[in-house]
């Protein structure tokens, strides 16, 4: 799954004595490397899904490989624990920063609606982080208001600074705006 050299490997496995052929064993390979995730893109095998981590992709394409494979996998009839180890298994191998995983947002902004509306269903760690920044983020706005109304009621910054867990700087620069 992970084999990322370029030299071609044997098929085929022998042991040999001086005199004779004790074993020989044919196989097949199949390098992931190798294959286009394109390929893969309209099927609805789970297998195949999480694979597309794996395969041949450019660096500039992550986003989108990310994106099909979220969209495969809202077309499936799989399981929440399913899907979630699909998705874990992806993700150990493809993970996006945090400048792909605003492309991709901006990416699913053109995604018909209703197939939008799915793939925000999913357990997505990106979302999840999204969420947790907007709540932090409202929080933290929230505090800014409230050291406002504070400061207007002439309460000292160090008191505005315990209640609102803002730093006395902060507090300050906001009483000068």
């Amino acid at each position: 799954m992970s084999y990322n050299r370029k030299q071609e490997e044997p098929t085929q496995f022998k042991v040999d004595t001086p005199t004779q052929e004790v074993l020989q064993f044919n196989f097949l390979q199949l390098q992931l490397r190798k294959k286009s995730w394109k390929e893969y893109i309209q099927s609805d095998n789970p297998v195949a899904a999480a694979l597309l981590s794996q395969m041949g992709y450019e660096e500039h394409e992550r986003v989108q490989v990310k994106l099909e494979f979220l969209r495969m996998i809202t077309r499936m009839k799989i399981n929440p624990a399913q899907m979630e180890f699909l998705y874990g298994y992806f993700e150990t191998y493809l993970k996006l920063n945090k400048e792909e995983e605003e492309q991709m947002m901006e990416k699913m902004e053109n995604l018909p609606e209703e197939e939008r509306e799915l793939v925000m269903q999913l357990p997505n760690s990106y979302f999840e982080r999204g969420k947790q920044e907007g709540i932090e983020e409202g929080i933290k706005k929230r505090n800014q208001e409230l050291a406002l109304k504070l400061i207007a009621r002439d309460m000292s910054i160090s008191d505005i600074a315990e209640i609102t867990d803002l730093s006395e700087a902060e507090i300050k620069r906001l009483a000068s705006e």
